[in-house]
């Protein structure tokens, strides 16, 4: 039988992000966003995720001019997007509070040199008059939704691609959120302003 060289928990994963160790390093877990199967890993290595970033209020119904601002502990750069897209570390670096005066969804994530991109935060803030009914807000990338042949705009489209969902009760009170994948859903329904949606939580999301 043979002898056991080196052993790690692999912890965290993330789809296109590799970890193992460098030459001449055998202590320190790396991950490398360029996987190298079967040769020796080389290229940008990172030694962390970075920490989410949290933000001074919940989403929910919130008045206007309410001021939202983002923190994450450590020296860390704190990117943020209101479009609904994930942001990456080109994005906009968030530099002061945001004043929500209108509908708003803010994703955020932090980074620095050494440590690989943190997961996305979200939370969307209404302003809209009250509802009678719970809220379920969704966001993600415009150009797979709402805009060019989104699925809401391309009724042919049976694609499914990444949301994030937020459910709040009619009070504005956020009760839960969870990222997952959005297709249309139904036939005669495609034609409607208001489409049926099919919602698969999924391990890849």
């Amino acid at each position: 039988c043979g002898a056991v060289c080196d052993v790690f928990s692999t912890g965290k994963g993330r789809l296109g992000v590799s970890s193992g160790r460098v030459s001449g390093d055998t202590v320190t877990r790396c991950f490398f966003t360029s996987p190298t199967p079967g040769k020796a890993n080389s290229g940008k290595k990172y030694t962390s995720y970075a920490p989410v970033p949290t933000f001074s209020v919940e989403g929910g119904v919130v008045k206007s001019g309410t001021s939202v601002s983002l923190s994450v502990q450590g020296d860390y750069t704190i990117v943020c997007t209101t479009d609904g897209t994930e942001p990456t570390r080109s994005s906009t670096v968030y530099s002061s509070p945001f004043t929500i005066n209108q509908n708003t969804v803010i994703r955020a994530a932090a980074f620095s040199k050494d440590s690989l991109i943190s997961d996305c935060a979200t939370q969307t803030y209404l302003t809209s008059n009250p509802h009678t009914i719970p809220i379920f807000c969704i966001c993600g990338n415009p150009a797979k939704l709402t805009e060019g042949k989104g699925i809401f705009v391309d009724k042919t489209d049976s694609s499914e691609h990444k949301i994030f969902a937020e459910y709040f009760t009619k009070d504005g009170v956020k009760e839960t959120e969870f990222p997952c994948g959005a297709k249309l859903f139904g036939h005669s329904s495609r034609e409607m302003p208001q489409k049926g949606v099919k919602l698969s939580l999924r391990e890849i999301y």
